[in-house]
C-alpha cells in the first residue's frame, strides 16, 4: 500500500485531477483504475460523482479516444471569462461561453502561456513552465506539475521530441 506524507493543497487538486482522468479514460486499464483508486483513498481525495465507476468494467482498452467517458467538474475555470471548464477531453477543453483551449499532452492542464513546446510528429502541446514562471490558478504552488513537466522529454503520446516554440 501507497502512504503519503503531507500534500499541499494544489498537488491534492492535481492528483484529484489525475485520478479522475484515469477513471473515466475508456482506455484505462482495470489495473491502473485500482491504483488510481488507492491514491484517492490515501489522499482522501473527494472524486467527482461520476468519476468513481468508468468504462463498463470491462479490462480491456475500448479505444484510445482522448474523450472521458463522461465530464467531469474539477475546478477549472476559463481563463477569459472565469466560467466553469469540465474535463471531458484530454486534448482541449470549451467554456460555457465558447472559448476552447487546448490542454497539455504531459498535465492535461490548460494551455495559457504562450510559450509552449510541440512535439514534431504528433504535433501535441505542453506547457514549458520553470518554478520561476507561475501556473494559473489553482495549480501554481504543485510541484507534482513542475516536477512532471521537467521529467518529461519526450511526448507521452507518441514517443517522439518537442521542440520549444514562443508564440
Amino acid at each position: 500500500m501507497m502512504t503519503f506524507g503531507y500534500v499541499e493543497d494544489a498537488d491534492r487538486l492535481f492528483a484529484r485531477f489525475v485520478v479522475t482522468q484515469a477513471l473515466l479514460l475508456p482506455a484505462t486499464p482495470e489495473s491502473l483504475r485500482v491504483v488510481a483508486l488507492s491514491v484517492a483513498l490515501q489522499l482522501q481525495l473527494e472524486l467527482p460523482e461520476r468519476a468513481e465507476i468508468g468504462n463498463d468494467g470491462s479490462s480491456q482498452p475500448q479505444n484510445s479516444s482522448t474523450r472521458l467517458t463522461k465530464p467531469a467538474s474539477l475546478g477549472e475555470s476559463c481563463p477569459a471569462c472565469r466560467s466553469e471548464v469540465l474535463l471531458e477531453d484530454l486534448a482541449t477543453a470549451t467554456c460555457a461561453n465558447g472559448h476552447v483551449w487546448q490542454r497539455c499532452s504531459i498535465t492535461s492542464l490548460l494551455m495559457t502561456a504562450a510559450a509552449s513546446r510541440t512535439c514534431v510528429v504528433c504535433c501535441r502541446k505542453a506547457l514549458v513552465t520553470t518554478r520561476q514562471r507561475a501556473l494559473h490558478a489553482p495549480w501554481n504552488g504543485a510541484w507534482t506539475v513542475y516536477e512532471m513537466l521537467e521529467a518529461v522529454q519526450r511526448c507521452v503520446w507518441c514517443g517522439n521530441e518537442f521542440v520549444g516554440i514562443v508564440q
